[in-house]
C-alpha cells in the first residue's frame, strides 16, 4: 500500500503484507473467520415484531425499522450490517479524527468506511420463529444504484432514510370539546369528544397530540401518556423569537438571562469538549447562535427506564437587568410543561422516557414583559428517549481467571448509555499455555491461536446464537 500526502511528493509505501480472499461460500457466511452453525428446529410462529427488534435472516441480524403483520408472518424493511466492514469502522473514525489535519483542511480522514457497513433490506410475508430466526421467505436487499441505501455508522440515528426520531406534531387545538386521545387495536390513533364521539386521524407514531388546555403523548406501541401544555403554549415563530417558520431554533435571543445545561443525573450526558479542536469532532454537535454573535453548544442526555424510571438534568442559571427564575418557563419543542425544581439559581428538571426511540428538545424560555411581545429562547437541551436494550453475555474464565465484580462494573458503565448485560459466568479450562494476540493491524482478525481456543472452547461448552463471549485469562497461567 502506497500514499502521497501532497501532489508530486512521491509515494511512502507500507510493509509487504499478504491476504487470502475467502470462497464464495465464505464470504456469505463472513463472521470473524468462523462458519456458523445454522440450525433451526424451531416452528413456533412468533406472536409479534416491533420496530428496533432484531431477527436473523441465515447469519445476518436484521434490525427492524418498520413492520406490519403477527402470528410469526410479517412485512417491512430494516438493514443488516457486514460485520467485517463493522468491525474495523471505529479504528477508521479514530484514525480520521487523529489525523484529520494531515488529510484535509477541514479536520477528519477522507476515509469513510461505515458507509459500506449498513444496508437496507425489504421482507414481505416472510415467517420468523419465537427465536427471531427467518424460516421461510426472502429479505431482499433494497438496491439504489447510487449506493443511497447505505448508511454511514456515524449517522446512524439517521437509520436509512432519515428516521432521525423525530416526534411528530399533531395540532388539535381548533377541535372543541376535545376530552380524551385512544389508539386502537389496530394502531389507529382517534379523538375521543366530550359527546363520545370519536374521530380518527391519520398520523405516525411517536405522536403529540396537542388540544387547548391539555396533551397527549403517544409512543411507538401506542401507550398514551397525558400532560399538560406549558405557559405560552408550543414555542413557534409568532410567539417565541429565535424559533423559525418551520419550529426550528435559531437564536439563543435572550438578553438578560443565560441558561447552561450541566452534565448531570443517572444517564448519560454528552458535552462538546472546546479542548478538542477537530473540526470533525465539532460537526457531530450542534451550535446555535445567540443574538450577541456567539456560539451556544447544545448538550444532550439520554433517558431510559431501567433501571432508573426518573432521571434529572441541571441547569445553572444566570440573571441580570431584573429577571427571575419566575420569569423562566422550561418546555419541550412540542409545547409540553417541564417539571422543575430551584436551588438557589440552579434548576433540576424532571424527565421520564416517553418513547422507545426518540429526539425530543427542551427549551428554557423566558416571558415576555407583556402579551404583545413574544417570548425569548435563554438555552436549550436535547433529549434521546432510548428503550433499554438487554444483551446476552457470558463471562469465561480460562483457567481460573478471576471474574470478580466484572458484571457490576459493565453495567454500572452499559446502564447509563439504556443497555444491560444479561450475564453469566462460566469456568473454562485448556492445556493452551501461550496464546498470540496479535499485532492490532487495521484488518487483523483472530490469530490462529486465538480461533483454536474459541474452537476448543465451543466444543466443550457449545455456544448460542444470540450470546456474546468475554474471554477472561490470567498471565501468570497462559503467556500472552
Amino acid at each position: 500500500m502506497g500514499g502521497e500526502c501532497t501532489p508530486l511528493s512521491g509515494y511512502a509505501y507500507s510493509n509487504i503484507q499478504e491476504f487470502t480472499t475467502p470462497s464464495n461460500d465464505e464470504a456469505a457466511y463472513y463472521n470473524c473467520g468462523f462458519t456458523p452453525e445454522i440450525d433451526i428446529s424451531n416452528t413456533d410462529p412468533l406472536p409479534s415484531l416491533k420496530p428496533n427488534d432484531t431477527f436473523t435472516a441465515g447469519d445476518f441480524p436484521v434490525v427492524v425499522r418498520e413492520v406490519s403483520g403477527g402470528n410469526g408472518v410479517f412485512s417491512g424493511w430494516g438493514y443488516v450490517t457486514l460485520p467485517f466492514l463493522e468491525n474495523i469502522k471505529e479504528i477508521i473514525d479514530a484514525v480520521n479524527i487523529a489525523t484529520g489535519a494531515a488529510t484535509n483542511e477541514e479536520g477528519g480522514g477522507d476515509v469513510n468506511i461505515g458507509k459500506y457497513t449498513r444496508i437496507k433490506v425489504a421482507f414481505d410475508g416472510v415467517e420468523i420463529n419465537t427465536s427471531k430466526q427467518l424460516i421461510q421467505g426472502v429479505v431482499e436487499t433494497d438496491y439504489d444504484p447510487t449506493w443511497g441505501g447505505i448508511v454511514d455508522v456515524d449517522d446512524v440515528i439517521d437509520d436509512i432514510v432519515g428516521d432521525d426520531g423525530a416526534i411528530e406534531p399533531y395540532d388539535a387545538t381548533n377541535v372543541e370539546d376535545l376530552k380524551d386521545v385512544i389508539v386502537t387495536d389496530e394502531g389507529i390513533v382517534v379523538l375521543v369528544l366530550e359527546d363520545g364521539t370519536q374521530t380518527p386521524i391519520e398520523t405516525d407514531t411517536p405522536v403529540v397530540v396537542k388540544g387547548k388546555d391539555k396533551q397527549w403523548t403517544i409512543d411507538e406501541d401506542g401507550n398514551v401518556t397525558k400532560g399538560t401544555p406549558a405557559e405560552g403554549g408550543t414555542p413557534t415563530n409568532d410567539t417565541t423569537a429565535g424559533i423559525s417558520n418551520s419550529g426550528n431554533v435559531t437564536e439563543i435571543s435572550e438578553k438578560d438571562v443565560q441558561v447552561v445545561f450541566i452534565p448531570s443525573g443517572f444517564y448519560g450526558t454528552d458535552k462538546y469538549q472546546e479542548k478538542i479542536t477537530s473540526e470533525k469532532y465539532k460537526k457531530e454537535y450542534e451550535f446555535i447562535n445567540t443574538h450577541n454573535n456567539k456560539e451556544y453548544p447544545v448538550v444532550y442526555k439520554l433517558i431510559s427506564d431501567k433501571p432508573k424510571v426518573t432521571d434529572g438534568v441541571k441547569a445553572k442559571v444566570t440573571f441580570s437587568n431584573g429577571k427571575t427564575k419566575e420569569d423562566i418557563v422550561f418546555k419541550t419543542i412540542n409545547g409540553a410543561k417541564v417539571a422543575t425544581t430551584w436551588s438557589g439559581n440552579e434548576a433540576t428538571l424532571k424527565l421520564k422516557r416517553q418513547f422507545n426511540f426518540a429526539k425530543d428538545e427542551i427549551l428554557a424560555t423566558v416571558k415576555p414583559k407583556d402579551t404583545t411581545q413574544k417570548y425569548t429562547i435563554a438555552g436549550k437541551l436535547n433529549t434521546w428517549h432510548v428503550q433499554q436494550r438487554e444483551i446476552n453475555l457470558t463471562l469465561v474464565s480460562v483457567n481460573g481467571a478471576s471474574l470478580s465484580g466484572v458484571d457490576e462494573r459493565i453495567n454500572k458503565i452499559y446502564n447509563k448509555a439504556g443497555v444491560h448485560f444479561k450475564v453469566d459466568k462460566v469456568d473454562y479450562s485448556t492445556s493452551i499455555s501461550s496464546l498470540n494476540n496479535g499485532d492490532s493491524d487495521l484488518l487483523a482478525n483472530y490469530t490462529p491461536e486465538e480461533r483454536a481456543l474459541i474452537n476448543d472452547y465451543k466444543s466443550k461448552k457449545g455456544s448460542q446464537k444470540e450470546q456474546y463471549y468475554l474471554f477472561f485469562i490470567d498471565k501468570s497461567n497462559i503467556t500472552l
